[in-house]
């Protein structure tokens, strides 16, 4: 069967679907040397947490070994990552272990 104008059109509108991105969740993980005031100076920098957001995530991650700091989009993940290793550097908290996991 010969193909038409119409039938190229309909393929061409079919795989032209807008998919999401994918989405990487920030972890932090608990470690006994970081002081809890950097971590929560860290939450608040780096990932836009308000005072009281930053110390109910870091006591969570306190007593749970580790937590969600949030989901972000793949640039955005990384990019905020970056901000708080540099913060790392900047209070002193080498140990204070960050990881981008897909989610």
């Amino acid at each position: 069967m010969p193909r038409t104008d119409s039938d190229v059109l309909e393929r061409v509108k079919t795989n032209n679907v807008t998919k999401r991105p994918d989405m990487y969740d920030i972890i932090m993980y608990n470690d006994d040397v970081t002081p809890m005031d950097a971590v929560v100076i860290i939450l608040m920098e780096a990932f836009q947490k308000d005072l009281m957001s930053a110390l109910a995530t870091m006591m969570m991650i306190h007593q749970s070994d580790k937590g969600l700091i949030g989901t972000y989009t793949m640039d955005e993940a990384y990019s905020k990552l970056d901000v708080a290793e540099k913060l790392k550097k900047e209070y002193n908290a080498p140990s204070l272990m960050i990881t981008v996991e897909k989610h």
